[in-house]
């Protein structure tokens, strides 16, 4: 709930959709559901209606943006000890 809005009134309202219409199955068959269990947010996934293949491509993209985010840390890491040393000159 955000300020009394449920999440997905939220989400329709994003998509210019009203409840009924964002919760209604698709001609396409595909359910997508996120859960947060409180140990990993938002690392929960389920993919309903969904081809092995897509859901294999899914996988590697996640763990794909999972290895660029690392990068991008690793990067922001290597600047500041680049800082740190430029400071003390």
């Amino acid at each position: 709930m955000f300020n009394g809005i449920s999440q997905p009134s939220i989400i329709a309202d994003v998509f210019d959709m009203d409840l009924i219409e964002l919760l209604s199955v698709s001609d396409k068959g595909l359910v997508y559901v996120v859960g947060d269990n409180n140990t990993n947010a938002g690392a929960h996934t389920n993919y309903y209606g969904v081809s092995q293949e897509v859901m294999v491509e899914i996988e590697k993209l996640k763990l794909e943006v999972s290895h660029k985010s690392e990068l991008l840390a690793q990067k922001q890491r290597e600047i500041d000890v680049l800082q740190k040393l430029v400071d003390t000159l």
